[in-house]
């Protein structure tokens, strides 16, 4: 295709969908091409080279199919691989950022979670954006299994709540926390829940404790990728 008509937006399954209704919220003129690599889900517990190889492929297939941009609708995808494409493609690429700069402003003086992929903890990108913003509050922590539980349940994601609070026991006691995963987005209300109920438990013994702030990306994107299409 000569004209380039659409923005594709891709990720290892469900998760990227929460990121693909942000981006039609700001931009409801567009048409929008969703792509979920299920077949080679989650990213999180792949080798970089694995992560990579996906990533370029997906992207020669939208660049080839028309795309004028790309959404790179995973933290783990973007912080592994959106660099190479934007070496070898010239469409502007968004990727997603863990919201760490609304996160230390919100909560400068409290305790800080990461939830994220085991891929995305160990990238040198996210060390940096946290020394950028000073946030030595912030506590990074990998759940294995939490994104391919919510792919692997997304059509009924009660069933889950249990196995998310205890996943999330260990964190109880946090000010703010930040979904790293795209997939976690759509239990954001999950945690929502889990961190209000321990605010309950905190106040019935008499001791003060602020409300967590839950945090994503997923608006920051769609922001980014108005910018670069207006």
């Amino acid at each position: 295709m000569n004209k380039r008509t659409f923005i594709g937006v891709f990720d290892s399954g469900v998760g990227g969908l929460s990121v693909l209704s942000s981006c039609k919220g700001l931009l409801p003129s567009e048409r929008f091409l969703y792509y979920a690599d299920k077949t080679h889900a989650p990213y999180g517990n792949k080798s970089d080279d694995y992560i990579k190889d996906r990533v370029f492929k997906i992207g020669q297939m939208f660049v080839d199919s028309g795309a004028k941009a790309i959404v790179v609708a995973c933290n783990t995808a973007t912080n592994v691989g959106i660099k190479l494409l934007r070496q070898h493609f010239k469409i502007p690429f968004v990727g997603l950022e863990p919201a760490i700069k609304p996160a230390v402003a919100a909560c400068s003086n409290g305790k800080i979670v990461l939830f994220c992929t085991r891929a995305t903890a160990r990238q040198d990108k996210l060390k940096e954006l946290i020394t950028r913003y000073d946030a030595d509050n912030i506590q990074i922590v990998a759940l294995d299994s939490l994104a391919s539980i919510i792919e692997k349940n997304f059509y009924n994601l009660e069933n889950i709540r249990t196995q998310v609070y205890e996943m999330l026991t260990p964190y109880y006691n946090a000010s703010g926390v930040i979904l790293g995963c795209t997939h976690y987005v759509h239990i954001k209300q999950m945690f929502a829940d889990f961190y209000k109920s321990q605010q309950t438990k905190v106040k019935t013994q008499n001791i003060y404790a602020c409300q967590t702030q839950i945090l994503d990306g997923n608006d920051g994107a769609a922001r980014r990728l108005r910018q670069l299409l207006s």
